[in-house]
């Protein structure tokens, strides 16, 4: 089984977007056997994801998040792990009801999202639904004041 690993580390500001697509690009170098659709769905994950970090992460902070990326190949499948220290994703339940954010000074205790809370995240735009939609699997956990992605591109039957 092939595998490979990138990874980048820097601010998460709008300019860092190229970053993302050049350390994508060494991806596809490393992994040709990589589908052109698995590449896409993981670079519309990748970049609303990361997009997501440089609009709504910054708020209230005096500076940018720190964004690290890291990209593994695994034989067909591209994992992806997203971790930011930036501000922590409201939580709250789908169906309408209020989503709600810790105090700024609470305590940051572990917490793990579920599949409900990830869909109950509405910042703006529809870019959440857009990555459930092109990743096999999604997860979001919030601890030590750090939000961590994973998510995971696999090939799919066609239909």
């Amino acid at each position: 089984m092939q595998t490979t690993h990138h990874r980048l580390a820097t601010s998460a500001t709008p300019q860092m977007l190229d970053e993302v697509h050049t350390l994508l690009d060494a991806v596809w170098h490393d992994a040709p056997h990589l589908g052109p659709e698995e590449r896409a769905r993981f670079t519309i994950v990748t970049a609303e994801l990361v997009a997501n970090v440089c609009e709504h992460g910054a708020h209230g902070m005096p500076a940018p998040p720190w964004l690290e990326l890291d990209v593994d190949v695994r034989g067909s499948a591209i994992h992806g792990h997203l971790t930011d220290d930036g501000r922590e994703p409201p939580r709250g339940a789908p169906g309408g009801r209020k989503i709600t954010r810790a105090p700024a000074d609470a305590p940051d205790p572990p917490h793990e999202y579920t599949k409900d809370e990830i869909d109950a995240i509405r910042e703006s735009g529809r870019g959440l639904l857009l990555i459930r939609s092109a990743s096999d699997d999604l997860a979001l956990t919030r601890v030590a004041g750090h939000n961590r992605w994973r998510y995971v591109v696999r090939p799919r039957r066609q239909r």
